[in-house]
């Protein structure tokens, strides 16, 4: 999934002679590549000063009432979680859980697309963020769970997942895991056996 496509003949073709917006573009690609694990060539301390200003405004654009540019900015800010560094995936579970909650609180149906973008999004950076972090995303996915606002069974393998980064997943997850016992009653049996499954390796 790459926002940012290198096929085309050439930048200047693409942008048709802008040259303030190819020069733009080339700047996020670079600070794109500076921030992955695979491609930067820079320490982390150097990469931060670089790739802060430019994640930040991404960042923002995420939070914007323009659904165009919220869109926009949310599918870029997911190519840098896609191959991030440590650093870059903090900000993003940083900027990105905020900003689910508010879009699960104030309509998850009108909603549901930005919300599945910033699933996706903090799955990429799953193990980075830290422990609070975490259980608050665990929190958002059981809310958007029970209320049956997500499809089951990938909501649940992204439970597991995260509880497979935790060394204390029963404890990190205590009320999360409170919340899905109360679910499991009123469940379909086969969702009960998933639960069941989540459950019982926390």
């Amino acid at each position: 999934m790459k926002v940012f496509s290198q096929d085309l003949d050439s930048f200047a073709e693409a942008f048709g002679g802008d040259t303030e917006q190819q020069k733009f573009y080339e700047c996020r690609l670079w600070c794109l590549h500076l921030a992955s694990k695979r491609k930067t060539c820079f320490a982390e301390s150097r990469v931060r000063r670089i790739v802060d200003t430019n994640l930040q405004s991404l960042l923002r654009n995420c939070l914007s009432a323009d659904k165009s540019a919220a869109r926009d900015a949310t599918y870029t800010v997911l190519n840098y979680a896609a191959e991030g560094l440590s650093l870059v995936h903090q900000h993003i579970a940083e900027a990105m859980n905020p900003l689910m909650e508010d879009l699960v609180d104030s309509d998850t149906v009108k909603n549901l697309t930005r919300i599945q973008d910033c699933v996706e999004t903090l799955t990429m950076a799953m193990r980075s963020p830290n422990k609070p972090q975490r259980r608050k995303w665990v929190s958002l996915l059981v809310k958007l769970l029970v209320g049956g606002s997500v499809r089951t069974g990938p909501a649940i393998c992204r439970l597991n997942m995260l509880w497979l980064a935790d060394d204390s997943p029963k404890k990190t997850y205590e009320e999360a895991l409170h919340q899905l016992r109360k679910f499991e009653a009123s469940a379909s049996p086969d969702l009960q056996e998933d639960l069941q499954y989540l459950i019982c390796s926390g």
